[in-house]
């Protein structure tokens, strides 16, 4: 589903009353799009707070974390100069 359809979907159902669950939007959308009611029945059955989580439901837009830790790769040779990059240097007299 695009963004487009997501919002008209949810201006559909600004007169719910909230929280609702999937049922319940179903039905209030019904009654005035068929379309946006089969829609509907795709998401989570659970409660919605705000219409803005049906919207999420619809067309998501937050970043999907990746569920494992990136691992570091291993290092790709010495650092910029050698051994001295760890070896402290003496302050020289000016």
């Amino acid at each position: 589903m695009n963004f487009q359809r997501a919002a008209e979907i949810q201006v559909l159902l600004e007169g719910i009353r909230l929280p609702a669950t999937r049922e319940e939007l179903v039905r209030y959308a019904a009654l005035q799009d068929a379309a946006a009611a089969a829609e509907l029945v795709r998401i989570p059955d659970r409660e919605y707070r705000r219409l803005d989580e049906v919207g999420e439901e619809l067309a998501p837009t937050a970043p999907v974390r990746a569920s494992h830790d990136r691992l570091p790769r291993p290092e790709s040779g010495e650092p910029p100069g050698g051994a001295d990059y760890v070896t402290p240097q003496k302050e020289q007299a000016r």
